[in-house]
């Protein structure tokens, strides 16, 4: 009978310990989590300035910064605003040759199909094809991944 007594005793110590153990963690941790440093209040409020005020960045280029929600207002007012704005095109290089065109220059003999039954001169050359030749590498901006190009 008292190693029942003394075995349901332990049980009970044991449970306090563990109870008094959670409760004192708990604690713990809920006031060092409730505490806010001089420099996180500073950061917010950095933050929360620069997300609300309206101000000009660059005189030269006309550049401002507007609140975030306004901002959210005049994109959700003109859709337009949000469609993607093309990439410019590269510049070609002075030394660079002009591709060949679709169309025969003016000063060529009429087409083959004004006279049916005549055969092409033998100076003709054969028409450039459409797609580039096998050897030939991609340009610059197809091997860059889309997300990447500015």
């Amino acid at each position: 009978m008292i190693g029942g007594l003394l075995a349901v005793l332990a049980l009970v110590l044991l449970g306090l310990w563990v109870f008094f153990v959670r409760i004192t963690t708990d604690e713990i941790q809920r006031k060092e989590l409730s505490l806010v440093s001089k420099e996180m209040l500073e950061v917010r409020a950095r933050d929360e300035g620069r997300l609300t005020r309206y101000e000009l960045l660059d005189a030269k280029a006309g550049v401002y910064q507007i609140p975030v929600r306004r901002a959210f207002e005049l994109l959700l007012s003109d859709p337009a605003r949000l469609a993607p704005t093309p990439l410019p095109a590269k510049p070609v290089p002075p030394d660079a040759k002009p591709a060949p065109s679709a169309s025969p220059p003016a000063s060529a003999s009429p087409p083959a199909a004004a006279n049916p039954g005549a055969s092409p001169p033998a100076s003709a050359k054969p028409a450039p094809s459409a797609s580039p030749p096998a050897s030939a590498s991609p340009p610059a901006s197809a091997s860059q991944p889309a997300e990447s190009r500015p």
